[in-house]
Parts: C-alpha cells; structure tokens; sequence
C-alpha cells in the first residue's frame, strides 16, 4: 500500500511533535521518505486561490492477504496507529483538516 501525507508547513508547525510522528511512522511501517519543497494549492471560501509550502510523507507499507482474524486484526491495528499519527501531524501544522492518500486515493482527517 502507497500511504502519501501531506504536511503543510506553512504555519510555523511544532517542530518536535512532527518528529514525533516522522518516528512512529518509522517504527509503524519499516521506513519513511520526505520529498520537500513542494507547493500546495487550494481554494479558500471566496474562491482565492491561497498557496502553501508542503512536504509529502510517503510509506510503503506491505500488509498481508487477510486470510485468517489475526491478519485482519494486524492490519486494523496499524489502520488505527496511522489515524493517530495524522491526528498528530493535523494538531503539529495547526491545519483544520490533514489530507493523505491511501494507494491514490485522498482522504481527509
């Protein structure tokens, strides 16, 4: 599975609770890669567009076929272990809603 975060930067995010997440993830899926320096664009509610400097957290993780209660348990875990790490991240960058993606698709916290 193809996990993208996307972590906006540019309102002076808490520092040492975005390392926090960075090593949980490590820990939760083997490794993380940061690509920085990106631009994000998005429409605020009077149809402006606003910009913000990004970087993209991506993870690769590798879950098993679920064939049996304790697969599907394991994968459930780690599901819940990412939910609270981007809970994290929303509350370190002061972001009303943390985008990511899963295999493609976006999703919103």
């Amino acid at each position: 599975m193809r996990i993208e975060i996307f972590v906006v930067l540019s309102a002076k995010p808490n520092k040492p609770e975005l390392e926090i997440a960075k090593r949980a993830l490590i820990r939760l899926f083997g490794g993380l890669t940061i690509i920085p320096n990106c631009k994000g664009f998005w429409l605020n509610k009077n149809g402006k567009i606003e910009k913000d400097l990004v970087e993209i957290w991506l993870v690769y993780a590798d879950f098993p076929q679920i064939k049996e209660e304790a697969d599907r348990i394991h994968v459930e875990s780690k599901m819940q272990a990412l939910t609270k790490v981007l809970s994290l991240i929303k509350q370190a960058t002061h972001q009303k809603s943390q985008a990511y993606a899963l295999n493609n698709k976006i999703y919103f916290i």
